[in-house]
């Protein structure tokens, strides 16, 4: 992982925080080899560890495509603009989408997360 992916992702994580999401940890031996992996809630424990290198955290994420129609109404109605398929959301319509475990931050793309 880069450190343009590792910031992306750890800004992710600190916004995912309050949520307590379900996250795949795997922990590193002092030569970077997996030691253990396993799911567990994100916690502020993790997201030390994340940052001083000892974990890879990949947090379970909805693909933005994946809103159905009552989701997408709600999401349209915390939206500043509706171009089609450009959207621009709100504070209240980032936050909604962060709360209900959606990739906002496009992680999934990058292979950071994992799809729900």
């Amino acid at each position: 992982m880069n450190e343009n992916d590792k910031k992306l992702l750890f800004k992710a994580l600190c916004a995912l925080l309050p949520y307590k999401p379900k996250v795949h940890i795997k922990e590193l031996n002092w030569d970077d080899s997996v030691m253990a992996e396993y799911d567990d809630n994100l916690s502020c424990s993790y997201l030390e560890q994340f940052e001083c290198g000892r974990i890879i955290i990949k947090p379970y994420l909805h693909p933005m495509e994946s809103l159905n129609t009552e989701q997408m109404a709600k999401l349209k109605s915390l939206s500043v603009f509706d171009w089609g398929n450009c959207m621009v959301y709100t504070q209240e319509g980032i936050d909604w989408l962060i709360e209900n475990g959606f990739d906002y931050f496009d992680l999934l793309k990058k292979q950071l997360a994992i799809k729900k």
